[in-house]
């Protein structure tokens, strides 16, 4: 809903790894979902509050 400053369209451009074009015309494509895997998914409960 906002831009960005101008200054950082190169260092955006990077990070996303999308071309400086893509994001100035927005035609930007959908990331594809890639899901995870819960069953390895590892919590810790604090000994003192019992807090995960």
């Amino acid at each position: 809903m906002g831009c960005p400053d101008v200054s950082l369209l190169a260092q955006l451009s990077a990070v996303l790894q999308v071309n400086l074009n893509e994001i100035l015309s927005g035609n930007l494509s959908e990331n594809e979902l890639v899901g995870g895997n819960m069953k390895r998914t590892k919590y810790f409960v604090c000994p003192v509050c019992g807090n995960i």
